[in-house]
C-alpha cells in the first residue's frame, strides 16, 4: 500500500513550497492538478522528485470535478488500494504529523474506511489559531468506490459516507487560509458569487457562509496559542512556516471583477460582498495593465440597499441561533 497525497493547485505558490517539503517526508507520491496557474507553482512542482502533475483544462470552478480527476489519476497512476490523502495546498500537517510511523499505522486499517484528523484554523496573527473537532474525513483507504461530491465545500474521497470512519488524535493539519486575510476574505466572496451564479445556494445560505459577519467570528476567547511542537522542527530544518505576506488588492480581488465583467453587478446586488471598495481594485488591476476587466465602473448599493443587505444578515443570524437552539433541545 502507498500513502498518495492528491491535491487540487490554483497559484499557490504562496505556500506550496513549505506544502510539498512537509507532504515529501511520508507520502510516496504527491498527485498534483494544476487549475491553469499563472504563478510559479508550476516551478516549485518541478522541484520535488515525489511530484506528478496532471492538468485540468476546464476553467469552471467544480470541486466535484476536480476531485474526480485526481481519484481517477491517482488509481491509474499508482494503483487502487492505496492510502489516499487529500490536502489543499494551505493544509499542512504539524511537524510531528510527518512521523513515518504514525502514517504506516493508517495503512492497517480495513479497505474503505474514512479517516479524520483534526484542522486548526491558523489565523493572521499566526502564533494564534482556533482548535476544531476533527470530523471531516480527508484520508481514504482506497476500496475503488466512485468518487461522488458537489459543487463547492465538495468530499474530497471516494467512498460511502456511511463507511466506517477513524478519527487520527496523531496527525493535526494547520490551516493557513486565514493567515493572509486579504486573500481569505476576497476568496470568501468569489465562493458567494459562483453559488448565486450556479444556484447551489439560497440567498439565506449564502449570507450565513459568506458574510464576513458570519466568517469572521473567531474572537479572542477562542483563540489560543499555537502550540510550540507544531513548529519547532520546521523551523530547525529551515523551513519558514509562519512567515506569509499578503496583498491588498490579490488574484481573487481579481477573479471576482471577471466575474462582474461577465454577469454584471445587478444579479449580486443584495449580496454580502459590498464591503470591498470594487471599483478602487478595478482601478488597480487597470493600471497594472491586466485583462479581462469589467469596461464599467462598479458602484457599491445605495445606503437603502446596504441598510436592507445589514437587517438580513441580522434577521438570518437570529434564525441559525433558533434553529441551532432547538436543534440542542432535541438532543437532551
Amino acid at each position: 500500500m502507498k500513502i498518495v497525497v492528491i491535491t487540487p493547485v490554483k497559484d499557490e505558490e504562496w505556500v506550496l513550497d513549505r506544502f510539498l517539503w512537509a507532504c515529501s517526508r511520508f507520502a510516496d507520491h504527491i498527485l498534483i492538478l494544476d487549475q491553469q496557474s499563472t504563478d510559479k507553482s508550476l516551478e516549485i512542482c518541478s522541484r520535488y522528485p515525489k511530484v506528478t502533475v496532471l492538468s485540468n483544462p476546464s476553467t469552471q470552478y467544480d470541486e466535484s470535478s476536480r476531485s474526480k480527476l485526481l481519484v481517477e489519476g491517482a488509481r491509474r497512476l499508482f494503483g487502487e488500494g492505496n492510502l489516499l490523502v487529500a490536502f489543499d495546498a494551505d493544509e499542512i500537517p504539524t511537524y510531528p504529523s510527518l512521523d513515518e510511523r504514525v502514517w504506516t499505522n493508517l495503512k492497517k486499517l480495513s479497505a474503505g474506511t474514512h479517516i479524520c484528523f483534526e484542522k486548526p484554523e491558523i489565523l493572521s496573527l499566526p502564533n494564534r489559531c482556533v482548535r476544531t473537532v476533527g470530523t471531516f474525513p480527508y484520508g481514504f483507504i482506497d476500496d475503488g468506490s466512485p468518487m461522488e461530491g458537489c459543487l463547492i465545500h465538495s468530499r474530497r474521497t471516494p467512498g460511502n459516507p456511511a463507511n466506517p470512519h477513524y478519527y487520527s488524535s496523531s496527525i493535526i493539519l494547520m490551516h493557513f487560509a486565514r493567515v493572509r486575510w486579504q486573500e481569505y476574505c476576497a476568496r470568501q466572496v468569489v465562493y458567494c458569487m459562483i453559488e448565486n451564479i450556479r444556484k447551489t445556494k439560497s440567498h439565506r445560505v449564502r449570507t450565513c457562509y459568506y458574510a464576513p459577519e458570519f466568517f469572521t467570528r473567531f474572537g479572542s476567547d477562542s483563540c489560543v496559542a499555537v502550540p510550540l511542537e507544531w513548529t519547532a522542527g520546521y523551523l530547525e530544518a529551515g523551513v519558514d512556516i509562519l512567515g506569509f505576506t499578503s496583498s491588498r488588492f490579490n488574484a481573487f480581488h481579481l477573479r471576482v471583477l471577471r466575474l462582474f465583467a461577465e454577469h454584471g453587478v445587478k444579479q449580486f446586488k443584495f449580496d454580502p460582498i459590498w464591503w470591498e471598495a470594487w471599483e478602487e481594485a478595478r482601478q488597480h488591476f487597470l493600471q497594472e495593465g491586466v485583462s479581462g476587466l469589467p469596461q464599467f465602473s462598479i458602484s457599491n448599493p445605495d445606503l437603502f440597499t446596504r441598510f436592507i443587505i445589514y437587517s438580513l444578515i441580522k434577521i438570518y443570524s437570529h434564525i441559525s441561533k433558533v434553529g441551532a437552539f432547538y436543534r440542542k433541545l432535541l438532543k437532551i
